[in-house]
Parts: C-alpha cells; structure tokens; sequence
C-alpha cells in the first residue's frame, strides 16, 4: 500500500469510526445528520449504506442562482441552524468535529424536506 492508498484507507476507517460512535439511525436527537445504516467491502470498494438524500448544497444554491440573484435569507437561516445544531450535538454528545463544512456536505432531501450533514472522512476527537 503506498502513502495515497494509505491516506485514502485511513479516511475511509475515520468516516466509518464516527458513523459508528454516533447512533443516528435511532437517536432522533441526530435528525440534522445523515443517517448510517452500515458499509460493506467489495473487492477494493468500500460501499456505505446512509438514508437516500436528492442532492447537496451547492446544487440547490446553482439552481437558485440561475431563477435569482441571491440565496433567501430565510433558507440562509434555516441552513445555518440546523447546521449548528448537528455540530453542537456532534461535540457535545460524542466530541466529534467535523472539521468539513461545505456545500458538498450539506444534503437535502425533498420528500423529508430537510437538510443533513454527511462526510466524515477527516473528522476528529
């Protein structure tokens, strides 16, 4: 295994840690994270089973952007609550930080209209 093999093993094994330290797919209290049912290892794959989310932050921020100029505040603010509401609940409850925060890591789902952080590749305690 060479060192890029390495850094790439050694996030996956970080991302799969924090999903288990955190008990999403029952604590409603982890409603603002995506939830993680389990992963499974195909040849050199490594597959994670989460709940189905329609797309991420910066695709609904280019679809605003092409109807209009600006990002509603209102959304902005929902946005940033249920935000820190996750990460409180992250470091609080288990002190985990994600240390990710990006509009690639901000899924939203339609039918459930909410929004969830995901990616815990580089996340610590």
């Amino acid at each position: 295994m060479d060192f890029e093999e390495a850094k790439v093993f050694n996030r996956l094994i970080c991302e799969i840690d924090t999903h288990l330290k955190y008990p999403s797919h029952v604590d409603e209290e982890a409603n603002q994270l995506i939830r993680f049912y389990g992963f499974g290892i195909d040849e050199l794959e490594v597959n994670f089973c989460t709940e189905y989310m329609d797309r991420n932050l910066r695709s609904i921020r280019n679809h605003i952007r092409e109807k209009q100029k600006f990002f509603p505040f209102e959304l902005l603010q929902y946005f940033a609550v249920v935000l820190v509401e996750g990460l409180d609940y992250l470091k609080t409850k288990f002190n985990i930080i994600h240390r990710d925060i990006k509009p690639d890591n901000i899924l939203y789902s339609k039918t459930a209209n909410k929004i969830k952080l995901a990616d815990f590749e580089i996340s610590r305690t």
